[in-house]
């Protein structure tokens, strides 16, 4: 403690500081937290509604999920830099410059909508073409999975403008519109699964299809709603805005694509190498890939937390910037990280005095069970490493360094993290070691990203 006091005391922070800092940082950070539950809840519900009705549809609906994940990760990443311009003015107390923005970030969110709508349909096509979709048990599987990317694929272009709608609200110190949003599509969505999955003969819809429009028919409320309530907030300025809007979108598409592209780039390579992974361990089987599944969505869980409170840190920062203020930049950094430490100790603490809580969840053998044990150690790692690299990548946006952070993550995964997995799955036991090639690219990838960081200070 003594010397993290000295160290503190050489930045000019105050321990009473930096203990405020973090607390703040927690209040405006939860309500992130919250939206991104609600959201991932949204779809592990209807999944489990149409797991009920039809297990075959919830097969076919999987891998229509698959496509739109991608997707949706391409069109997230694409559109980012929407949070950090947004925040950076606010914390300038731009108002007219976030006006502006929003103009041109809405008729950017449109392109990426329909650039992504189309890339459904190419998915589509491409499936419909392979040779192995007309053969054995997939002809079934196909039948309703390629209709429901079509059906995802609509729900594309008003999600993307519900994204640069939830960065906005984010951005400018309002994230509880922003859960307020994801509870009503999670309603929405719930709500429509429970009349379009079941086998009405008056729908005409099969059970995996009805899922596909229930998600769809949730994307696009929220994405109607969250336009409507930006467009009351930014009214005002629209009309001054609209006059100049020909040559603004130009500097602001510009600036978009800087962030956007390199991101987009490396988080499809991060999550293309994460589903082969998916792929390597269905090879030994459906008890390995059970343990497998159920570990991944443990470790989802703590990335919802994580990755909820690093924008918060990485939103507080961004506004520092934006405001020129080097001081409450450097006390956000260290607020921000001293929060991260509490969350991994946290979690580690209930992970010792409940190991076998996440486990008794799911219906499953005693020895998967044990095996699901052990990979809760290495997302726990996976955790503790991703939430300050992620952070990193965040904070060096905010600062122009838009293409290098992001592509050393992809490239670990890529590069470590793959080849990793290939050896285990080769193991004689690799059941208590399938998330464990994560750990060597993360660290990797973090001990890198951090001497690069260190550049920016």
């Amino acid at each position: 403690m003594t010397e993290l006091r000295r160290k503190l005391s050489l930045t000019g922070i105050q321990m009473s500081e930096l203990a405020n800092e973090a607390w703040a940082i927690a209040r405006f950070a939860y309500a992130m937290v919250a939206t991104r539950i609600f959201a991932f809840a949204q779809g592990m519900l209807i999944m489990l509604l149409l797991g009920r009705h039809s297990p075959a549809g919830m097969a076919s609906m999987s891998l229509a999920l698959a496509i739109g994940q991608v997707l949706i990760v391409l069109g997230f990443s694409a559109l980012i830099g929407t949070e950090t311009e947004v925040a950076r003015r606010h914390g300038a107390k731009d108002r007219a410059g976030i006006g502006q923005f929003m103009l041109s970030a809405y008729a950017y969110a449109l392109l990426v909508g329909t650039l992504m709508a189309v890339l459904a349909v190419l998915a589509c096509l491409i499936l419909g073409q392979a040779s192995w979709a007309h053969t054995g048990g997939y002809v079934e599987t196909m039948n309703t999975t390629l209709p429901a990317i079509l059906v995802i694929g609509l729900g594309l272009l008003p999600y993307c403008l519900y994204l640069t709608s939830s960065f906005y609200l984010e951005a400018t110190g309002k994230p509880k519109l922003n859960t307020a949003l994801s509870i009503c599509g999670l309603v929405a969505g719930v709500g429509s699964a429970l009349v379009l999955i079941p086998d009405y003969p008056g729908l005409g819809l099969s059970p995996g299809i009805g899922a596909a429009w229930a998600l769809t028919m949730a994307r696009t409320l929220q994405g109607m709603l969250a336009l409507a309530i930006v467009l009351l907030d930014i009214g005002p300025m629209l009309a001054g805005a609209a006059r100049k809007f020909s040559t603004a979108f130009r500097d602001h598409a510009r600036a978009l694509l800087a962030i956007g592209l390199p991101m987009s780039l490396a988080d499809s390579t991060t999550t293309v190498a994460v589903s082969s992974m998916t792929f390597l361990v269905g090879s030994l089987g459906a008890a390995a890939l059970n343990t497998y599944q159920i570990s991944s969505h443990f470790l989802a869980l703590l990335m919802l937390i994580g990755t909820g409170i690093t924008t918060g840190i990485t939103i507080r920062v961004t506004h520092a910037i934006g405001a020129g203020d080097a001081g409450a930049e450097r006390l956000a950094t260290c607020g921000g990280g001293l929060l991260l430490v509490l969350l991994d100790v946290t979690v580690l603490c209930l992970l010792a005095a409940f190991p076998r809580l996440w486990p008794s969840l799911y219906t499953i053998p005693a020895d998967t069970a044990t095996f699901v044990s052990f990979n809760q150690i290495w997302a726990l790692l996976v955790f503790a490493l991703e939430c300050p690299l992620i952070l990193m990548i965040g904070i060096g946006r905010a600062k122009g360094m838009t293409v290098r952070l992001p592509t050393i993550k992809a490239a670990c995964f890529a590069g470590i993290a793959l080849p990793l997995a290939c050896g285990v799955v080769r193991l004689e036991t690799p059941q208590p070691f399938l998330l464990a090639s994560l750990v060597p690219a993360v660290a990797v990838a973090f001990l890198v990203a951090w001497h690069q960081f260190r550049r920016l200070r």
